[in-house]
């Protein structure tokens, strides 16, 4: 059981990928764990549309469904991701939070956030028009929506529950194929990851970091001695997330040790709370807040292809808008100066985001922070970037 069954890659967020050396004993517990735990049954649906080296893929399709012998369907392209999925019709459906954000912003943008909110408060009608939402989108029995690999802005579950469809938030790295903590459906509390699942120990470093254990943990690195043991030390996996675990056992997640950046005045801003706050109202596929050596942190958006006259106007003036209500709530030090947009797509192919949709946050401020630094001193503005050499 302990004997090396498969290797796994991280998705190389702050550097390399990594070899994650994942025994038989853990793949028999991931699978159990979401049997048992997550409740998951022979006759539940999955529907695989993440690359399958994707820890989730690996875990839930590759893993699990052999497991509990569940149906799986696949997506046949990007292309053909809706058609798929209304077919499939899974009941066990997993995203990522920006393909929740998708689903979310193909039905404002033909149905705008208050008109929703009117009809689903009307007796009678509201039901049935979010039954019509959920065929719409395909996720009408769904009875277990999972989000992971990064947080989901609690506008957008909050979103999701108004149309019927909880999503539970699930964490953990592919160091534990996955396994972690589970915000389970009948003991939900939004905005934090949920609790433990059983036989993993949480703890708290005293600087914060979340660390634990379970018998999901990798053997090691491939081929990583040296990382391996700066990563696990006494069993523990030390995530690199910081966080806390409140009073009732659920763990909350603040930010990423890493991606934490100190600005001009000395003053350390974690980007991802901020980024959970824009990303829901803004509409746009991607927000990376950068700050580094920065008077004030600011906000960068690639655009596929950027608006013209009035169209333009209107997409600034609501940047903007979205820009000064996020900084009322905001401590002085985090509020942006300013909101910075290029017309380019961020893509693996060009580096700037990682196979499983994540920021490469290093390469981002590589490529547009020598723009940024001439703005500086700007302040409440829109500004339009160049395409830097490395699109």
């Amino acid at each position: 059981l302990d004997s090396l069954a498969s290797l796994i890659y991280t998705s190389g967020t702050t550097g390399m990928p990594k070899g994650v050396m994942v025994t038989y004993r853990g793949m028999a517990e991931a699978g159990a764990i979401l049997m048992d735990w997550i409740e998951i049954e022979h006759d539940d649906r999955f529907f695989s549309y993440l690359p399958l080296a994707h820890t989730a893929e690996r875990t839930a399709i590759g893993m699990s469904s052999i497991y509990c012998g569940c149906e799986v369907s696949f997506v046949g392209s990007l292309e053909t991701f809706s058609q798929d999925l209304a077919r499939a019709r899974p009941t066990v459906f997993f995203g990522v939070p920006r393909i929740w954000l998708k689903f979310q912003q193909a039905v404002e943008s033909k149905l705008p956030g208050w008109a929703l909110n009117t009809i689903l408060k009307i007796p009678g009608i509201g039901a049935k028009f979010a039954k019509s939402l959920r065929q719409k989108l395909g996720l009408d029995e769904v009875k277990i929506a999972v989000s992971g690999a990064a947080s989901l802005p609690l506008e957008t579950m909050r979103w999701f529950d108004a149309i019927g469809i909880p999503v539970c938030e699930a964490y953990g790295m592919t160091e534990s194929l996955g396994c972690a903590t589970f915000n389970h459906p009948a003991q939900r509390q939004l905005g934090s990851v949920g609790r433990p699942v059983p036989g993993t120990i949480v703890k708290i470093t005293d600087d914060n970091e979340i660390i634990y254990t379970n018998n999901c943990l990798m053997d090691g690195y491939y081929r990583e001695p040296e990382l391996t043991s700066q990563t696990i030390k006494d069993g523990y996996l030390y995530t690199g997330d910081t966080g806390y675990v409140d009073e009732e056992g659920f763990v909350w997640i603040t930010g990423r040790i890493k991606d934490i950046f100190k600005t001009e005045k000395g003053k350390y801003i974690a980007p991802v709370p901020i980024e959970a706050e824009l990303e829901p109202r803004a509409g746009l596929e991607q927000i990376c807040v950068l700050g580094s050596n920065l008077t004030q942190p600011v906000a960068l958006s690639p655009i596929t292809v950027k608006p013209e006259g009035a169209e333009l106007q209107a997409l600034e003036s609501k940047l903007l808008r979205i820009m000064d209500e996020v900084n009322q709530h905001l401590s002085a030090n985090e509020r942006l100066a300013c909101w910075f947009m290029v017309e380019a797509t961020w893509s693996t192919d060009n580096g700037m985001i990682t196979p499983t949709l994540k920021l490469r946050r290093q390469a981002i401020e590589t490529a547009y922070m020598p723009q940024i630094m001439a703005h500086n001193e700007a302040r409440g503005q829109v500004i339009w970037l160049k395409v830097p050499d490395i699109q």
